[in-house]
């Protein structure tokens, strides 16, 4: 049985003839919008396109959220599913040949208008009616929610030397130290944004194998911003190797790790502080913005080690000499003692 096709006042004159289909294809690009008017083919009448029968709602519309659109039962009761891309293709289509059409039509409005009794386009909102629950009134809209329920397709899992990371972060379990260290190197390299292999390199930190825990601190140091919790955890330590360690791990990650250490100089662990300060001054440079901010603290250990951190950077941090002559009237003796200290390395 052939479809029954439609013309439709878009702009200020008639276009068609479309099937059902493709007039909701077109409605789904934005032009022309459900309160469009249209006529059946061979009949006289114009009528709002949500009023028409072929596109009032069926009984069961479909759930919001649902990624496939079906034209209706064809052929043996067999519906059809429309591939996003065709009907990507298709929206795009339907809009640069309506506004083709639109120019095109003007003069034929005059004579053809008025022998179907055409009614005016009003300026009426291009907004669905209630009546047509789920479908969107553009084509941005249509397909975002045909692909929201598209699934993720996951990342490949990195691999270095023929081995997933996976394989490495396992390995640095293995009794066997020259192992050890192969899967430390390993995830120096891949590891970087892994959570999981920063929690492996974590426990690598305490290794019973002092190398193989300085290589793990330069592990986690080279792998972004995943590695900067374990190191500041490691850097207050009780272990010594432990904590030598972990500076050597946060100096490496450099900027990433300057936030969480400045935070360090106000522990109450004065082996801490020290090695907070110590690894600011070796980050240098970067670390001179939050230093200075540091030296506003509320907290007299907080400003002294602050400008005991900039002095050991030198030059570099000469921005920072304002700020410091501030402290010069500090009601702290230690910090005022600091701080001339320290304006006068910059000085030189």
């Amino acid at each position: 049985m052939r479809q029954p096709t439609f013309r439709i006042l878009s702009g200020a004159a008639p276009t068609g003839s479309f099937d059902a289909p493709t007039v909701r294809v077109r409605i789904a690009g934005g032009t022309p919008s459900w309160s469009a008017k249209a006529c059946a083919a061979k009949t006289p009448e114009w009528k709002a396109l949500a009023g028409m029968p072929a596109f009032v709602a069926r009984s069961n519309p479909p759930a919001a959220g649902t990624v496939a659109v079906s034209r209706g039962k064809e052929r043996g009761g067999r519906r059809r599913t429309w591939d996003v891309a065709i009907i990507a293709a298709a929206v795009a289509v339907v809009v640069a040949v309506a506004l083709t059409d639109n120019g095109r039509a003007r003069q034929s409005l005059r004579t053809e208008g008025s022998a179907t009794g055409a009614i005016p386009v009003t300026s009426a909102p291009l907004v669905a009616p209630p009546e047509t629950p789920g479908i969107p009134s553009t084509g941005s809209t249509f397909l975002a929610n045909y692909m929201a329920d598209e699934p993720e397709v996951p990342k490949p899992e990195p691999s270095y030397k023929g081995k997933p990371l996976s394989a490495w972060v396992k390995m640095l379990g293995d009794v066997d130290p020259a192992n050890r260290t192969d899967a430390v190197s390993a995830l120096s390299k891949v590891g970087d944004g892994s959570k999981d292999a920063a929690k492996a390199l974590a426990t690598a930190l305490k290794d019973p194998n002092r190398d193989i825990a300085r290589l793990a601190a330069l592990a986690l140091g080279s792998i972004g911003d995943v590695g900067v919790p374990p190191l500041i955890t490691g850097l207050q330590d009780k272990n010594e190797d432990v904590r030598g360690a972990a500076q050597l791990g946060l100096i490496r990650s450099g900027m990433a790790a300057v936030s969480a250490t400045v935070k360090l100089l106000a522990s109450t662990d004065k082996t801490t502080v020290t090695s907070a300060a110590t690894v600011l001054a070796n980050i240098g440079r970067p670390a001179v913005p939050a230093l200075i901010a540091a030296l506003k603290s509320d907290e007299s250990q907080v400003r002294g080690f602050a400008a005991l951190a900039i002095g050991e950077i030198g030059k570099d941090a000469k921005e920072a000499i304002p700020a410091l002559r501030e402290l010069q009237t500090d009601g702290h003796a230690g910090v005022r003692a600091t701080a001339e200290a320290t304006i006068k390395k910059l000085s030189r």
